[in-house]
């Protein structure tokens, strides 16, 4: 048995140069990992026939087990992925005639005309196999090049995914069935820099000698993801080995190991919320709705969320949030004490049992030698109380923002749950 190695491209200039991210990889990563592939790499590449062709003809030269390209296949001037597998292969293109007919009965259903050049659609490498689009007309492709299977796939996410699972899975499953077998799983960990999480966690593997197992760190804003890896000769050792490393990594990293996998901080203090049957509302300041908006992105949350109120001027928190003119005059809109009260409107107006205040001061201008930009008080309320702790941010608006919003879910993830909080503790007092 062997390890199966597999690369992963990405075309388009907005994956270049940062308009877009390259969901599409993250993906492909994931499901390749999972098959016990190791990746070897993903790159991107602009919407350039020879740059493309070149990074191919690279790539295949290394004679990975795998590769997938995806984008660059539609009818635009600049979508040459089909002219550059062609080029780094040595394969004509031609036209796959059933796709062809597929594609003219979808403008056909549609009422429509078919476009110029539609044939490019249902092109394909000479002895490739189509992949029909279940979504849209722009089909995609494998070619076994030597040891390689090459498989290109549109840009767009939601026609990648169908396509991969439909009819690109089967074909890898059947294909690395005489490998490793491979067990994937992740810890995600908040409240430490990607260095510290390194630090503590660089010798669990080792204590590990007869396991074949890897970690790898990797570092977002505020958290960091430990993804983990074991194989072995049968599926049953492999996933003890797997198990055995989360809970020795869980142990390590203590507190701030918050979930695994695709785990959120918002759908772990969900389901917080639900085993303490609580809603939460939240009051803010400096992030602006960014907090109420993280919160609802989560499907289903409606349960245990209530809403939010933004009171960004201080005429907004007096109205919405009961916040006392005293307090706004003598301590000022960014203060623990405002936070406080901040809390606690957000309990009596919305009528629940958690709550999460933010104020502070995001930038560029704005603050001063005692409150300097990057200054938020973060407020939780829960029915064990209420606290407010203080957090200095570095960054850009935009940054301290994002910040402030994983910040505040955190804090409230670890009152719900009895843990210790980060950040420093603030006396507010009981005014307000």
């Amino acid at each position: 048995m062997r390890t199966p190695h597999a690369l992963i491209f990405a075309v388009g200039d907005e994956l270049v140069d940062g308009r877009r991210l390259d969901a599409n990889g993250r993906y492909v990563t994931h499901v390749l990992e999972s098959l016990g592939c190791e990746i070897d790499g993903r790159l991107l590449t602009p919407d350039r026939e020879d740059r493309i062709a070149a990074m191919l003809a690279a790539g295949l030269a290394g004679g990975p087990d795998v590769l997938i390209v995806s984008g660059g296949l539609g009818l635009a001037e600049d979508d040459r992925t089909r002219d550059a597998v062609a080029r780094a292969t040595g394969r004509p293109l031609v036209v796959d005639a059933a796709v062809r007919e597929k594609i003219a009965g979808r403008y056909r259903d549609w009422g429509r005309e078919l476009p110029a050049g539609v044939d490019r659609l249902a092109m394909i490498p000479e002895g490739g196999r189509a992949i029909p689009n279940p979504i849209a007309v722009a089909c995609g492709f494998t070619v076994e090049h030597e040891r390689t299977l090459l498989v290109a796939l549109p840009g767009v996410p939601r026609q990648l995914k169908a396509m991969f699972e439909r009819a690109v899975l089967p074909v890898l499953r059947d294909r690395l069935s005489g490998t490793w077998p491979v067990r994937t799983a992740a810890i995600r960990v908040v409240g430490l820099a990607e260095s510290e999480v390194d630090g503590l966690v660089r010798d669990v593997v080792r204590r590990q000698p007869q396991a074949r197992a890897s970690l790898m760190t990797t570092a977002g804003e505020v958290e960091v993801r430990v993804g983990v890896r074991a194989e072995a000769e049968d599926e049953d050792e492999a996933e003890a080995t797997l198990e055995r490393l989360l809970a020795e990594l869980s142990a390590t990293l203590g507190p701030h190991a918050y979930g695994r996998d695709r785990d959120s901080l918002v759908s772990v203090v969900a389901g917080l919320l639900r085993d303490r049957r609580l809603t939460l509302g939240v009051a803010e300041s400096c992030t602006g709705g960014l907090l109420a908006r993280a919160i609802t992105d989560l499907p289903g949350v409606s349960d245990v969320f209530a809403g939010g109120i933004v009171a960004y001027g201080n005429a907004q928190k007096r109205t919405l949030l009961d916040v006392s003119d005293e307090l706004l005059e003598t301590c000022g809109a960014v203060s623990a004490e405002v936070c406080l009260a901040m809390v606690r409107g957000a309990m009596r107006r919305l009528e629940v049992g958690a709550a999460i205040a933010t104020t502070g001061i995001a930038g560029p201008g704005g603050g001063s030698a005692d409150k300097p930009v990057g200054l938020v008080y973060v407020g939780t309320g829960t029915p064990d109380g209420e606290r407010v702790t203080r957090h200095l941010l570095t960054g850009d608006r935009e940054a301290i923002r994002r910040w402030a919003v994983k910040i505040s879910l955190d804090r409230l993830r670890r009152e719900l749950a009895g843990l210790p909080a980060t950040g420093e503790p603030v006396e507010a007092g009981a005014r307000g």
